[in-house]
């Protein structure tokens, strides 16, 4: 059985930028003040016009993962 010690709550929302879609995450509860921003690729090497909201890129860190924010999350960082 999965457990987490706290449900991460979000709000999604899909924008439409040229032909590809953004899913943006605002987190809510003791993840408030994060949101999360990403796109599907259709291959690897497909180039994607970042729009100039889109901040650092943070696909590769763990603490952002859905599951590490239920154990860790985001208002505990030292430095959010």
């Amino acid at each position: 059985m999965w457990c987490h010690p706290f449900v991460v709550e979000k709000v999604r929302y899909r924008i439409a930028v040229g032909e590809l879609t953004w899913e943006v995450d605002e987190f809510l509860g003791l993840n408030q003040g994060l949101i999360l921003a990403e796109v599907e690729l259709s291959n690897p090497n497909q180039v994607v016009p970042i729009p100039a909201w889109v901040g650092e890129e943070v696909s590769d860190l763990p603490q952002y993962y859905n599951s590490s924010l239920a154990y860790n999350p985001y208002s505990s960082w030292s430095n959010p």
